[in-house]
C-alpha cells in the first residue's frame, strides 16, 4: 500500500464525514420545508375557495353584489389567492431542490460506504511499515502527511462554501437591480407612462420573483455547505503550505 493510496483513502473518509454532515442538514431542511408546504397548500386551497365562492352563486357573492362591492372584494380575494399560490410554488421548488441535493449526497455516501474499512486496513499496514523502518523521523513524517491531507479537505470545504456564498450574493445584486428597474417603471407609470410602463413594471416584478426563488435555493445551499466546515488550528508556530 503506497502513501498516495493512503492519502486518497483518508480524503475519502473526510469526504464521507462531510457528506454525512450535509445529509443531516439537508434532512432537517427537508422536514421543515415539507411541513411548511403542507400548511401553504391548505392556505392556497382556502384562498382559491374564497375566489370560487365569489365567482359562483354563493350567498357571499349575492351580498357583495347587493352592496355594490363585488369587484373590489373579488379583486382582493384574487390577489390573496395569487399570493398564496406563489408562496406554495416557491416552497415546492425549494423542496424539489433539497430532494435533488439529498439524492446526490446519498449516492455519494453509497460510493464511500467502504472507505473507512479500507483506510483502517491501509493505516495498519503503514504503521507496520513505520515500525519496521525504525527511522526516528518516519512517525513525524506520517503525522505531517495526515495533517496536510486534513487541511486540503478543509480548504476544499471552505472554497465550496465561499463559492456558494458568492453565487448567492450575485443573485442578491440581480434582485436589487431588477427591483430598481421596476421602481423606475412605476415612477414613469405615475407620471403617465400608460400601459407600456405598467406592463414593463410587472415584467420586472415577475423576473424579481424568479430571482428570489433562485436566491432561496442558493442561500439554502450556502447553509448546507457551511454545515461541514471545520477549522482545525495548527500547533503554535507551525505553518504549512497547502497547494
Amino acid at each position: 500500500m503506497n502513501d498516495s493510496t493512503l492519502k486518497e483513502l483518508w480524503q475519502q473518509v473526510a469526504e464521507k464525514k462531510s457528506c454525512e454532515a450535509k445529509q443531516k442538514e439537508l434532512t432537517a431542511q427537508r422536514d421543515t420545508l415539507a411541513d411548511r408546504l403542507k400548511k401553504l397548500e391548505k392556505s392556497k386551497l382556502a384562498e382559491q375557495a374564497d375566489v370560487d365562492r365569489l365567482e359562483g352563486h354563493s350567498l357571499a357573492a349575492f351580498f357583495y353584489q347587493v352592496i355594490g362591492k363585488m369587484d373590489e372584494k373579488l379583486d382582493k380575494e384574487r390577489q390573496e389567492a395569487y399570493a398564496a399560490r406563489v408562496k406554495y410554488d416557491v416552497a415546492l421548488h425549494d423542496l424539489s431542490s433539497v430532494d435533488a441535493d439529498l439524492e446526490q449526497i446519498q449516492n455519494r455516501l453509497a460510493r464511500l460506504s467502504d472507505c473507512e474499512r479500507q483506510y483502517q486496513a491501509a493505516l495498519s499496514e503503514k504503521i507496520k511499515s513505520i515500525k519496521a523502518s525504525a527511522h526516528p523521523a518516519a512517525q513525524l513524517v506520517a503525522e505531517s502527511e495526515s495533517r496536510i491531507a486534513a487541511l486540503k479537505v478543509q480548504k476544499r470545504e471552505l472554497l465550496e462554501a465561499i463559492n456558494a456564498g458568492k453565487t448567492a450574493l450575485h443573485t442578491v445584486n440581480e434582485v436589487l437591480e431588477t427591483l430598481d428597474n421596476a421602481e423606475g417603471w412605476s415612477t414613469w407609470d405615475v407620471m403617465g407612462g400608460g400601459l407600456m410602463a405598467d406592463l414593463a413594471k410587472y415584467e420586472e416584478l415577475d423576473d424579481a420573483q424568479e430571482q428570489i426563488e433562485q436566491l432561496q435555493v442558493e442561500l439554502r445551499r450556502f447553509k448546507t455547505e457551511l454545515s461541514d466546515v471545520e477549522i482545525t488550528p495548527l500547533p503554535k508556530g507551525e505553518a504549512l503550505d497547502i497547494p
